[in-house]
């Protein structure tokens, strides 16, 4: 047995992969203050497109790079995820609606919300509604795993600052999501660096491994079946403290468990653990992984020789210089590793933060892309496998029952290598070693003339085995529909716009082939009456509003229901603001020279958008938001003149203007002269942000009824919070938010011929 041993070592030893550096392309000469690379086929073309996020206190937008199918890569600039400037750290991304499109999560920190951008369509828009796209956070990065086995994907968010306990939001199926607020996964308020779902007890449900800095203890969490957690507390693995940064798993020794490598920062030695397969950890103490300091930050595991193991590549940054190098650790089949210390990949000096591993080129071997942060100005950087002449296979999932990306699934590979049987064993994950990803799973499979077999197990518990399947290839397992199966799902091409809007729904349940559905009815509005029965509708909105949609399948032996709640959000159309009124009712105004005028305009819109308004003397801008404006003449000033006002009323589509003039008279009055004007005004909310109450003030020059209406960023009606009948003078009510997510909003006050609209935050 020695003897094997040692002549898997030089083989793997000898044939240690060389990397090219490409200088090439877009995704090589952008950079900045890069965080996370995700490698995935965001528009199912076959081949792994790159998205890389952006994370400097003044905001970035982020990068996404479509794969041309030979390895070389064109920008996107026209998404909405690259045009959604934050603070961002980690992404994660899956079909989290299961609707044939992957979708992404980006976390911010710096107390910013969380991204969330659902793609359909061909096209990506931001949701902004609900917890998991309006909590305030100091996030590093996120994962998306289906814990409940409901084969919807839930999120796991990872916090470092401020409340630091982290964030669990359970998928609840039809497009929102319900904030978990219980268990120690999600009360312990550790400094939490970096997630990993993983089935580390093989126990058929995700667990969860967190990475914490600041010499904290990581935290390693039970999923007990049941939807709770349990946080274990013995052994090495848990109560070794680091000023860990990420973790990746994978079976290093290919025994069919899942092993843990800890990313350390702040020059300490890095985590090993060797899974014992009975749910504790041995530590390794020994191996060059472990005694090579460093200030390490992200990692992936993954096979860059093709020899039948897996290599681990770890990346180095804020070293307090810039000549932080990253590490290459050659596996020698035993699941002990060797440092490589030549080559580019690890003499490229800089700061590496995020790192992914994909096979970009589709040559069968595993390229390297580190996101660089040095400086704040340091390009990206792809790292081109040249490969050798060792076999490969990659698998991707597809799930029915189980979720559509197939985060979860495990898959096995056996194969003769060296005239010995090995087995491999991946599972798809939603993240690995912090900032990070690639759904893919890739296997080499040294001098194996065939892959003797394929075993893929879905969270689902579906099995799907092959047997003698050739390598060389990319191959899709689809999961198997159980007998009698059905769930309904659909999918729509819209998600908000103007009236009157027009919405393609398409029905996608997933039924077993030999029962299949016999008829379909849709609920467009919720009201219990039937509005169309084919697979495919059409259906137009022709009120403002927000819709839930039902919709309804049957085999003819079972039903089941969709309700996506709130889906359809129908806003009015795009209008102009108009001015109702404008004081004084004669516009062009004489005044001495000391004198001063008092100016108001009241505006309607119709469009449910904010208005802005803007007032200018002789084209320079004196004063914006307010709905009056005094003009004061300086007695020093020459007269007599002329001087040309204006105000413009705007919203996000139209503006209206209205301009004048005020004659300033070579006189100076005995006492100020001005127009004389009723008195309305709205304050400024105090205090601003707020949690749950506030104050709003304002003033009314008649008695009157009054009406105050909160509005959400997209211009829904969320709450009335004042509707009476006031006296004139001035006033003050509270709001209570108690009920409302954190986030911008909006505030108009409604009475006679006044209207006005200012902007207010919740903080929670």
């Amino acid at each position: 047995m020695k003897y094997l041993l040692l002549v898997v070592f030089t083989f793997s030893f000898l044939n240690a992969q060389q990397f090219t550096k490409v200088s090439t392309g877009p995704q090589s000469n952008d950079g900045g203050d890069s965080r996370c690379v995700n490698l995935i086929d965001y528009d199912n073309d076959g081949d792994l497109d790159l998205f890389v996020t952006n994370g400097p206190l003044s905001k970035a937008n982020n990068f996404l790079y479509k794969n041309n199918g030979d390895g070389t890569f064109t920008k996107v600039t026209d998404a909405s995820v690259v045009k959604d400037p934050g603070s961002y750290d980690g992404s994660t991304w899956a079909d989290y609606d299961n609707d044939g499109n992957i979708d992404v999560y980006s976390a911010t920190w710096w107390g910013q919300k969380n991204s969330l951008h659902r793609q359909y369509n061909g096209k990506f828009e931001k949701i902004n509604s609900g917890t998991i796209a309006n909590d305030f956070t100091f996030s590093e990065t996120a994962s998306w795993g289906d814990y409940d086995n409901d084969g919807y994907l839930d999120l796991y968010l990872a916090n470092s600052s401020e409340n630091k306990a982290n964030n669990l939001y359970k998928n609840n199926g039809d497009g929102t999501f319900t904030k978990i607020t219980n268990g120690p996964h999600v009360t312990e308020n550790k400094t939490s660096r970096s997630v990993d779902w993983f089935d580390y007890d093989n126990d058929g449900d995700l667990d969860i491994f967190v990475a914490n800095e600041g010499n904290e203890n990581n935290s390693l969490y039970k999923n007990m079946g049941d939807g709770n957690f349990i946080s274990i507390t013995t052994g090495a693995i848990v109560t070794d403290g680091g000023d860990s940064f990420g973790s990746s798993v994978g079976d290093i020794d290919n025994d069919g468990d899942l092993d843990v490598f800890v990313a350390d920062h702040a020059n300490q030695n890095d985590f090993l653990y060797k899974n014992n397969g009975d749910g504790t950890f041995t530590k390794v103490t020994s191996d060059p992984v472990v005694i090579s300091g460093g200030y390490s930050v992200g990692s992936a595991f993954g096979d860059v020789d093709n020899d039948g193991d897996l290599d681990l590549f770890v990346t180095n940054a804020f070293s307090g210089n810039s000549q932080a190098k990253n590490f290459l650790f050659h596996n020698n089949g035993n699941g002990s590793f060797t440092k490589i210390d030549t080559g580019i990949v690890v003499n490229d000096p800089g700061w590496s933060y995020g790192v992914a591993m994909g096979d970009c080129d589709r040559d069968g071997d595993l390229d390297i892309f580190t996101a660089n942060c040095f400086g704040a100005n340091q390009n990206n950087s792809l790292y081109r496998n040249e490969g050798n002449a060792n076999k490969w296979l990659t698998v991707k999932v597809n799930g029915t029952v189980s979720n559509k990306s197939g985060i979860g699934t495990k898959v096995k590979v056996k194969g003769t290598i060296n005239g010995i049987p090995v087995w491999q064993y991946r599972q798809v994950a939603g993240q690995s070693g912090y900032c990070g990803q690639n759904l893919e799973s890739h296997f080499g499979l040294g001098n194996a003339a065939m892959i003797d077999s394929l075993v893929v197990i879905f969270p689902s518990g579906q099995q799907s085995v092959q047997t003698n399947v050739t390598p060389n290839q990319v191959i899709t397992i689809t999961e198997k529909i159980p007998s009698g199966y059905l769930r309904g799902a659909f999918i729509v091409d819209s998600l908000q716009g103007r009236i009157p809007l027009t919405v393609q729904f398409t029905n996608i349940s997933v039924a077993d082939p030999a029962q299949p559905i016999t008829t379909v009815q849709w609920d467009f509005d919720n009201d219990s009456i039937v509005d169309a029965t084919s697979h495919t509708a059409q259906h137009t909105y022709t009120l403002p509003d927000t819709y839930t949609v039902r919709m309804i399948v049957s085999n003819g032996t079972v039903s089941d229901t969709m309700i996506a709640k709130e889906l359809i959000v129908v806003l009015r159309p795009k209008t102009a603001p108009s001015i109702q009124s404008f004081l004084p009712t004669v516009t062009d105004t004489t005044i001495p020279k000391n004198g001063k005028v008092n100016f108001k305009v009241s505006i309607i819109d119709t469009s449910d958008s904010p208005v802005t308004l803007t007032w200018t003397r002789n084209s320079v801008l004196q004063s914006s938001q307010e709905n009056t404006y005094t003009y004061a003449s300086n007695a020093l000033f020459p007269a007599p003149r002329t001087d040309t006002f204006k105000v413009v009323a705007g919203n996000e589509f139209y503006s209206v203007a209205k301009q004048w003039l005020v004659n300033v008279t070579n006189v100076i009055a005995g006492v100020d002269r001005h127009a004389t004007l009723p008195s309305y005004r709205l304050d400024q909310n105090y205090p601003n942000p707020f949690n749950p109450t506030t104050t709003i003030k304002f003033e009314i020059a008649h008695d009157g009824d009054v009406t105050i209406k909160l509005f959400d960023s997209i211009g829904r009606l969320v709450q009335t919070n004042v509707k009476d009948t006031f006296t004139k003078g001035e006033h003050a009510v509270e709001m209570n938010a108690e009920n409302l997510p954190s986030g911008i909003y909006y505030y108009t006050i409604t009475t006679g011929i006044f209207k006005e609209t200012k902007k207010l935050m919740i903080v929670k």
